[in-house]
């Protein structure tokens, strides 16, 4: 008596398939969660208001071959009354000419106003793509 064939098999459709779901659960795993879900905060609506530049200053990138960091600590008051500090990476240009005691332009998430953004602030382009794509959905 002969033993049975055990041997798995699949056909190249079937493998393609296992593929293709591997490849899509590594894909997965890139994805910025992070920025997705401030993006998806902010699609809900953003408030504009004027904040207020306290200090500017500098750091060393986390790439030694990278210029330094251009950031602004700035502060700016929500629609609750509410004084908010944050620190932001601006372009250099705009960080050039900034002083303390300047007004700056703040964009702040209406449901979470810690989460904001400044008039000329480094953003990466994906996250730039995403605001734009949930801003469309959402209206």
């Amino acid at each position: 008596m002969s033993a049975p064939n055990n041997r798995f098999h699949l056909s190249r459709r079937q493998w393609l398939a296992v593929v293709l779901v591997l490849a899509l659960l590594g894909l997965l795993t890139r994805v910025p969660y992070t920025a997705l879900r401030e993006e998806r905060i902010r699609a809900y609506g953003e408030t504009r208001t004027v904040g207020e530049v306290l200090q500017i200053f500098t750091e060393p990138a986390a790439d030694a071959d990278a210029p330094p960091l251009t950031l602004i600590d700035y502060r700016f008051v929500d629609s609750s009354g509410r004084s908010i500090e944050r620190i932001a990476n601006v372009q250099r240009e705009v960080w050039e000419r900034l002083r303390p005691g300047q007004s700056i332009t703040v964009w702040y998430a209406t449901g979470f106003p810690p989460l904001s953004r400044v008039e000329g602030q480094v953003e990466r382009p994906l996250r730039a793509c995403l605001r734009r794509w949930l801003a469309r959905r959402s209206d």
